[in-house]
């Protein structure tokens, strides 16, 4: 994925290419660009883990309909910081070690024990559209 990635900037940086004497492509700026993709697909992979788990234990109308990602994500960020302090590193090699089975059932035991109603979508209720006021009236 890295080559084919690393190949697609090869064409779109050639507007990229130094003004110096040697004339060649930013590569620094190829690799931030590598780096960002790669994060944002690591990213991903991460939240539809965790989405998996959640759908597998509290179903996926909840998953649909009351989760707000946002709060989950909110929360996930203010307290990993914490945790990489208070637990040694020594402590989180367990979870390399798992297999897939066992790290998906320790997921969804973390999922059964969340308390749902920290992580639910406000209640907000759609404005109407000024076109949907003059139907009405």
């Amino acid at each position: 994925m890295a080559e084919l990635y690393g190949d697609r900037w090869t064409i779109e940086a050639l507007p990229a290419i130094d003004r110096g004497s040697e004339c060649e492509i930013d590569t620094w700026d190829i690799r931030r660009q590598l780096f960002r993709f790669l994060s944002g697909i690591g990213g991903l992979q991460h939240r539809l883990v965790i989405k998996g788990a959640i759908r597998a234990v509290w179903g996926e109308d909840y998953l649909k309909e009351q989760l707000s990602m946002y709060y989950l994500t909110l929360e996930v960020t203010q307290v990993t910081k914490g945790m990489l302090i208070a637990v040694p590193p020594k402590h989180w090699a367990i979870f390399r070690k798992m297999t897939q089975r066992e790290f998906a059932d320790t997921l969804m035991g973390l999922a059964r024990e969340m308390d749902t109603r920290k992580y639910t979508r406000a209640n907000v209720v759609p404005k109407r559209s000024s076109r949907q006021d003059q139907r009405q009236t």
